[in-house]
């Protein structure tokens, strides 16, 4: 399945534009954290990170430095959406 219509099934399930994941790039040696969306300019997606240990913006308070990174589908190996599960029984039992 094309990546595109993998990101396109998870955006109508959240409603939304943008899909907080996690991205597993080609070689599986660099994954990306942050929000994922389509790219009409590039015809790709777009990735908003937050930048690692940055410091506090002092002249925009709450401001958070991003990361904006612009990749080709075929560059996608991986994409891993965290969730919250509420089980209804413990499944896994301490042996």
């Amino acid at each position: 399945m094309h990546m595109s219509l993998v990101i396109d099934r998870m955006m109508r399930e959240n409603n939304s534009t943008a899909i907080e994941c996690i991205v597993t790039l080609i070689g599986g040696a660099v994954s990306l954290q942050g929000s994922l969306m389509h790219d009409q300019e590039t015809s790709g997606v777009r990735m908003m990170c937050p930048v690692p240990n940055a410091p506090p913006s002092l002249s925009q308070p709450g401001a958070v430095q991003m990361i904006e990174h612009f990749l080709h589908y075929e560059a996608i190996l991986l994409i891993s959406v965290p969730r919250t599960v509420t089980l209804e029984t413990p499944r896994i039992h301490a042996a």
